[in-house]
């Protein structure tokens, strides 16, 4: 009876649905969506389907009736519900296919980007590209709707150098598919990305390019002319400018016309005609206003920033500020408060660069406001957003993962630094208040270092929590994999191959998939560490109060910003904290003034017999050298020439980290001075360098190196023939004081010798991590193009040289714990500039594998010249001076001795931590094995009594 009862209940249960099948069918509630004209009946249908569709375990079809739904919210511009109604669906995603699941993201990435949800669409949108691409071969569908909006919410993130690789990726997709008219869409923003980056002029070849292309709609050429035309502007063609962005004012679509008004504003902006600009960009935000439905968009808030630049110049500070304020209005939900004084909570903000460009503004409104007021209130206001908005900056940084984009960000937040950095010092003039001078103290340092720094403590967040050893193993192989990518891509761009080569695209997608596997594999390691992601991102900025506890009392941190029209110099000593402006004088440049003082010092030497160099003559570089060797110190360093005790730890900025300072010039000398009679810098003070005041203190904080054995000496063996007496350590020919090099470096240090043959790039990463000193005797290649691919040039292994090559990118796979690495090679310690970051050299990767210090070059030095000096500056190491001193002693020896120019002497220069090496004792071993000799005896002895007074017991 009970068996019935329970055949009843399931049977009573089971009906409904089942008559609920037969009487409704899915399919037809679906139509009823796509039909209706009511929103509220199209999403109560959607959902009925979605369940019915579930029931009859049909996943793709549900996934279809939530897309209806979608698209209806969509339709109407309620971006948020979609999202919402999209998020939601998503947490209870069944299995669908490949193609249903590309869909069903699409148009969640759609719903979120519209809605102004860019980091959370990226993420979405990389979804429904991976299950585009599992489903079959790429399309132009998949090129228009996933890879073009995934590419444009990376653009708007700020991610500039990812939006560009994508949007490469989705034009040869069009192309080969003959869509010219989505191609050229791709142009568009593909340029757009590009002006973000600083390369206006690879922007209007894109432009150019789509408008080349047959068969392009009337749409998107104004679409082009738009872009085309602002480039124009940012050129500084103005005529041509305005004359393309008044023809697109035709155009009928909304956003067009609201493109081409935007332009012109920001035309009459940098013509600073700021009332017609206002006009132009008003009537863009009515346009935006009318287009989106609504007041809140970070087009508008863009726009509005854009206002209050300009009348910032105009010198309207309160309409700036007014504008700034609404920029901030239109990013942050829920902050409306419309008095400039207030700003937005930090917890209000989120990933938008537009929030950054917004406090910049108020900052700069309120600076000149007080230049109009002298209201020092006005000063600390902006001291307030530009604390701020480098916050935002620093925030931004860390959500991206391509070094490319964290440089383009890094540089254009280098003009905010230097904003805040004039701001703190007129407030420390006005006021004389330390606090101020801290500040300016702090802003300097978020200019310097940044990825450098953030890469070391990545390494000592790993250590520190001992990921496991799978981990390392997987990224390790993916960031060899992308080195061979870029390797590749790098030989076949020196082939000057054009972009649409099909070698060069398939090698351009093979390194953006393995850049956005390598970005999966973080996220995924920062989620199953959280105490690494809070480790890895822990700020550590050094306040002047950290220095000065770590300083010796002859010693003292000298520190610059090289801003557009002024310098700033930091001292820090043991017992004072002080800043001076040096105002740059009018038409000097300080990149012409250290190229000039470089050349004068090595072109002559360097330049092969016949060349323009040596028809000049020695002299007219000896005078090319004196005149900027003067001009230089004058500049940098006389201004706190008093402030300075003997020892000098430099951190330079932009092209100063060029500038051997020791060669510098304290007094006048004529030509016919005799170099070891010149007046140099190095014989008064010893110095050495350091990438900024926070690396200082890391340094300083670290625990001696626990690596089992002392010295590394690589020193490989090259081909062909030299003179020995005129040959430099970047020509890849033989280097016949190299091997004389080694031998005086293991006389000192009894080091493992490898050398000739066994001197190759693999054996060096095997054995380098056991080593607390590494020296390095050979070639040192830099690649200015691609910095990643400068390198030390060991023994090749095989026929090609290139398997012999130690590429910077393959540093950042070693974990060193070495206490000093000494690049006896060319151009080691120089490479590309990036503003706001430093110079990307050899031996800066040195650091960020884990060694403490690098002895490191600034050109090509001579072999002969190079072996005499490391071999003075090993035989003062072992009499226990620090590494600074030792290499200033060294090298003031070659001047004395042998009365050479700085060429010979100043081309050596010392970064990081400068204590002393801990050289082993030599008797250390001995002493050990006679103790243990003793010891042995010792037992041998008791065990031998104890046997005799057993037996005599016995007996």
């Amino acid at each position: 009876m009970l068996r019935l009862q329970i055949i009843c209940l399931l049977i009573c249960l089971a009906l409904p649905i089942a008559l609920r099948s037969q009487a409704v069918s899915p399919d037809s509630l679906l139509k009823q969506c796509k039909a209706t004209d009511s929103l509220e009946f199209a999403l109560k249908v959607a959902q009925e389907a979605a369940e019915v569709f579930l029931e009859k375990n049909q996943p793709d079809s549900w996934a279809e009736a939530h897309i209806c739904a979608c698209r209806k919210l969509a339709d109407r511009r309620k971006f948020e519900e979609a999202a919402i109604w999209m998020g939601k669906a998503s947490a209870t995603l069944p299995k669908l296919s490949n193609k249903a699941s590309a869909r069903f993201f699409m148009w969640y990435g759609y719903a979120l980007s519209n809605s102004g949800q860019y980091q959370k669409a990226t993420g979405v949108y990389e979804k429904a590209r991976e299950e585009y691409t599992k489903a079959g071969p790429k399309s132009p569908d998949m090129a228009q709707f996933v890879i073009k909006p995934l590419a444009n919410a990376y653009t708007r993130l700020g991610d500039y150098e990812r939006s560009a690789y994508l949007l490469e990726e989705a034009m040869n997709i069009s192309k080969t598919a003959g869509r010219n008219d989505l191609a050229a869409l791709f142009y568009s923003d593909y340029g757009v990305a590009k002006v973000a980056l600083g390369q206006a002029g690879e922007a209007i070849n894109a432009y150019h390019a789509g408008l080349a292309l047959e068969g392009v709609s009337p749409s998107t050429q104004v679409l082009l002319e738009i872009n085309l035309g602002s480039s124009l502007t940012t050129k500084g063609e103005f005529v041509a400018a305005r004359r393309v962005l008044e023809s697109a004012l035709k155009a009928e679509d909304t956003l067009l016309r609201a493109g081409a008004l935007l332009g012109l504003g920001d035309l009459f902006a940098r013509q600073k005609k700021h009332l017609e600009a206002e006009k132009y960009y008003l009537r863009t935000i009515r346009l935006y206003q009318k287009f989106y439905s609504s007041p809140y968009r970070r087009e508008i808030g863009k726009v509005y920033c854009a206002l209050s630049e300009t009348f910032t110049e105009a010198g309207n500070t309160e309409k700036a500020l007014g504008y700034a304020q609404q920029a901030l209005q239109c990013v942050i939900p829920g902050f409306q408060d419309k008095d400039p004084r207030k700003n937005p909570l930090a917890e209000q903000y989120y990933q938008e660069n537009t929030i950054s460009e917004a406090l910049s503004a108020k900052g700069n409104a309120w600076r000149k406001s007080y230049a109009r007021t002298r209201n020092v209130a006005d000063l600390r206001e902006a001291v307030v957003c530009y604390d701020a908005a480098l916050a935002m900056e620093t925030y931004m940084l860390r959500t991206y993962d391509l070094e490319s984009s964290q440089l383009s960000r890094l540089d254009y937040q280098y003009a905010l630094v230097e904003s805040a950095l004039e701001t703190a010092w007129q407030l420390y003039q006005v006021e004389g208040n330390l606090i101020w001078l801290e500040k300016a103290f702090e802003f300097a340092e978020k200019s310097r270092a940044t990825l450098l720094q953030a890469g070391m403590q990545e390494a000592s967040a790993r250590s520190d929590l001992a990921i496991s050893h799978e981990y390392t193993r997987r990224e390790n192989y993916l960031k060899q994999q992308i080195t061979e990518a870029e390797q590749e891509l790098l030989e076949l761009q020196q082939e000057e191959l054009p972009e649409g080569d099909p070698a060069v695209i398939k090698a351009k997608g093979q390194l953006l998939r393995l850049r956005d596997s390598l970005s999966s594999f973080v996220r995924d390691l920062e989620k199953a560490f959280p105490d690494y992601y809070r480790l890895k991102y822990a700020s550590l900025l050094a306040a002047p109060a950290d220095i000065q506890a770590l300083l010796a009392p002859d010693q003292a941190l000298l520190e610059y910003f090289a801003g557009e029209n002024a310098l700033f110099i930091f001292v820090i000593s043991r017992d004072k904290v002080d800043m001076r402006r040096v105002e740059l004088p009018e038409g000097f440049s300080l990149e012409a003034s250290v190229d000039s003082l470089r050349r004068g010092i090595y072109e002559y030497p360097l330049a092969p017999s016949g060349s323009d160099a040596k028809s000049r003559g020695i002299g007219w570089y000896k005078q090319l050298y004196l005149r900027h060797a003067r001009q230089l110190y004058t500049l940098l360093w006389e201004p706190v020439a008093g402030l300075l005790p003997r020892r000098v730890l430099i951190s330079p900025d932009g092209f100063l980290g060029y500038l051997p300072f020791e060669a510098l010039l304290t007094k006048d000398a004529s030509p016919e001075t005799g170099y070891e009679n010149m007046s140099y810098l190095i014989q008064n003070h010893i110095i050495s360098y350091q990438y900024s005041g926070t690396l200082f203190l890391s340094f300083s904080q670290r625990r001696p190196s626990l690596a089992p054995a002392f010295a590394l000496i690589a020193a490989p063996s090259y081909a062909g023939v030299a003179n020995p007496e005129n040959v430099t350590r970047g020509s890849l020919g033989p280097l016949p004081y190299s091997k004389d090099e080694a031998q005086f470096v293991r006389n000192y240090t009894s080091a493992q010798l490898r050398q000739g043959s066994d001197a190759t790039r693999n054996d060096f990463m095997e054995r380098a991590a056991r080593y607390r000193l590494l020296h390095f005797t050979g070639h040192g290649i830099m690649n200015e193009r691609n910095p990643r691919f400068s390198y030390l040039a060991f023994t090749a292994p095989g026929d090609s040289a290139a398997q012999g090559h130690l590429y910077l990118a393959d540093l950042y796979r070693l974990q060193l714990d070495a206490d000093m690495v000494v690049l006896s090679a060319c151009e080691t310690g120089i490479g590309k500039l990036y503003r706001g970051e430093g110079i990307s050299s050899v031996a800066r990767g040195f650091i960020q594998a884990g060694a403490r210090s690098v002895i490191t070059t600034l050109w090509s030095v001579n072999d002969k010249s190079s072996a005499e000096l490391m071999n003075r500056f090993y035989e003062l190491l072992a009499q226990g001076l620090s590494k600074d001193e030792a290499l200033q002693q060294a090298r003031l020896s070659v001047i004395t001795r042998q009365a050479k120019s700085p060429f010979y002497w100043a081309g050596f220069v010392a970064v990081g931590d400068m204590g002393p090496v801990a050289f082993p004792n030599p008797w250390a071993l001995w002493i050990w094995v006679a103790a243990g000799v003793v010891a042995v005896a010792g037992g041998a002895f008791l065990i031998s009594r104890r046997e005799r007074e057993r037996r005599r017991r016995r007996g």
